[in-house]
């Protein structure tokens, strides 16, 4: 199966499996496809504590931790809205995980970040779940934690509310299930209000008008919930809430411009949320580590752009920061950060290079690959030596891309045309002397992690994007930076160039040196491909939506460190 998250938004799509012989006291808050193998439906969509002050009132970023979950790698890619209930599925069988290498990024104490304008920032250490990542999201009135998976190809957050029985919350997930009726300030969507769903009955004394949300994935997973708000602040203490707060916060002038990366702050950032509050779930969303899920799609009820538009982040932008650790808690292992409101300088090791987002319109976050290529010397980073033996790939572009390539944080893995194979077996082929591994099947290498040293680097050239600042953007100097095409493409040096190191596209499988390959020839010709968590570890990731763009900067994504030098500061 697939390894891919739930996802919901404007648009919504389902992946088909491989043919055989393929490839695997407060007052209440309320009153054309990428794939042909599946329908696309819209949703009715209507509707760390010592900064400079300088900084945070230009900068005004909000970041997070991220925690991943390798149950839902075999979910389905998206989720879609049906107007009706449907039969429920079978529970998936029990969560697992491998182990994997760390990506090898070096940690260093970050510095202050540069100042650039926007609104303030929220920086949320996130949390490694079992392949996904995730963050803390502190709900109602006293706030009650639930972690839900980061997706970039959802537009919906939802989790299990109190009438949801035999949810996973005792035996999976990381908490208890939201206990609405203990919130103060939680109150169901009225029926004029929908946005996620139809009006109807709950089946419940009292719920007989409701915003109903019904989600059913192909891989048999399945989840309802009915449309509710509630006063919500990201990230914070990952163990336990903040003070108590009535309403929203007014900022004193100290806090406006304080760093968005202290955790102690993250209450400043509360806002009304609208969500899904399950009351029943099946498969993969019972047996995943996280409670729920974020949706962070380009929709008008995508979690960031509720925050943009209730005032609290001032930029329509967020980044994602992914980084790879060897084994995941239910007590939550750092593992990244999110950025909402834009990303924060301080976590990049190479400057920050744009490619344009093609999918404007349709809810994803697009990218047009103009070329891959692969370096028969390995490394972690996008920096070309003059000795670095690149083979390219050879393939024509507008094959690749037909169909749309999207970047998708809830899918785990890359996948890719079927008839773009071939290309890529010869170009492995001529640079490392062996036969390129079979998706989806186990190959051996002798020597443990220190084997994937031996193997090669790929590298994705994207088109640049077609706003650039000559004030703020690098690619508008002549010089060649890293995260640059300049060495490889002289004919387009402004494009991205973003490497994909041996740790990120193969997986242990067993301690006796069996790994499987992450980059998958599963898609049919003409149905675009997925860029997934695998392209993304390694590098803060910003949709700029103001800006139709996605941004690359190089990062060991230590979220620690960023809070830790704010703690250092006031000692």
């Amino acid at each position: 199966m697939k390894t891919t998250a739930c996802l919901a938004a404007a648009s919504v799509l389902f992946l088909s499996e491989p043919t055989a012989g393929e490839e695997e006291g407060s007052p209440a808050i309320g009153g054309g496809p990428l794939r042909k193998t599946a329908a696309t439906i819209g949703i009715n969509t209507s509707g760390d504590t010592k900064a400079a002050a300088s900084h945070a009132q230009s900068n005004g970023l909000v970041t997070l931790p991220l925690l991943p979950h390798r149950a839902v790698l075999d979910r389905r890619r998206r989720e879609r809205r049906l107007l009706g209930y449907e039969e429920d599925a079978e529970d998936a069988a029990g969560a697992h995980y491998d182990e994997v290498p760390s990506d090898g990024y070096p940690r260093r104490r970050l510095t202050e970040p540069a100042s650039k304008p926007g609104g303030r920032t929220e920086v949320l250490s996130m949390f490694q779940g079992f392949g996904t990542h995730y963050v803390d999201l502190w709900m109602g009135t006293p706030p009650q934690r639930q972690t839900v998976i980061v997706d970039t190809g959802s537009g919906v957050t939802a989790f299990p509310c109190s009438l949801c029985h035999d949810c996973g919350d005792k035996k999976y997930h990381t908490d208890p299930i939201f206990h609405e009726d203990q919130s103060k300030s939680f109150a169901p969507v009225t029926c004029d209000q929908c946005s996620l769903g139809p009006c109807g009955s709950l089946g419940h004394g009292g719920m007989d008008e409701v915003c109903l949300v019904t989600m059913r994935y192909e891989e048999g997973s399945t989840w309802k919930a009915f449309e509710a708000k509630d006063w919500c602040y990201p990230g914070g203490p990952h163990d336990e809430a903040l003070a108590e707060v009535d309403g929203k916060l007014e900022l004193t002038a100290e806090e406006a411009a304080a760093d968005g990366a202290d955790p102690e702050l993250a209450e400043t950032f509360r806002f009304p949320l609208t969500f899904g509050c399950q009351t029943m779930l099946t498969g993969l969303f019972k047996t995943q580590l996280a409670d729920g899920i974020m949706g962070m799609e380009n929709a008008p009820t995508a979690l960031w752009r509720q925050m943009y538009q209730s005032g609290v982040t001032k930029r329509k932008a967020f980044s994602l920061c992914y980084r790879r650790a060897n084994h995941a808690e239910r007590v939550g292992t750092e593992a990244g950060a999110l950025t909402l409101g834009g990303s924060d300088d301080r976590l990049h090791e190479t400057p920050m290079v744009f490619a344009e987002n093609f999918g404007v319109g349709n809810g994803w976050y697009s990218v047009h690959v103009a070329a891959v290529y692969i370096r028969g010397s390995g490394g972690l980073s996008a920096a070309i030596e003059e000795a670095d033996d690149i083979t390219k790939v050879d393939i024509d572009s507008d094959i690749l891309n037909s169909g749309g390539i999207i970047v998708d944080s809830g899918t785990t893995d890359t996948y890719l045309q079927r008839g773009v194979k071939p290309a890529f077996q010869a170009a492995w082929k001529e640079a490392t002397g062996q036969n390129l591994p079979v998706g989806g099947k186990a190959f051996h290498l002798d020597g443990g992690v220190g084997a994937l040293e031996n193997l090669p680097t790929f590298l994705f050239q994207l088109r640049v994007a077609s706003h650039l600042d000559p004030e703020l953007d690098v690619q508008t100097k002549d010089k060649a930076l890293t995260g640059m095409a300049a060495p490889v493409d002289p004919s387009n040096p402004k494009d991205v160039l973003v490497s994909v190191p041996p740790a990120h596209y193969v997986t242990p499988v067993s301690d006796n040196g069996d790994w499987k390959l992450r980059l998958h020839f599963s898609e049919a010709d003409g149905s675009g491909g997925v860029l997934g968590a695998n392209v993304l570890l390694g590098h803060d990731v910003e949709i700029d939506v103001d800006n139709d763009r996605i941004g690359f900067a190089e990062s060991n994504c230590d979220y620690d460190s960023l809070a830790g030098a704010e703690e250092e500061d006031q000692r």
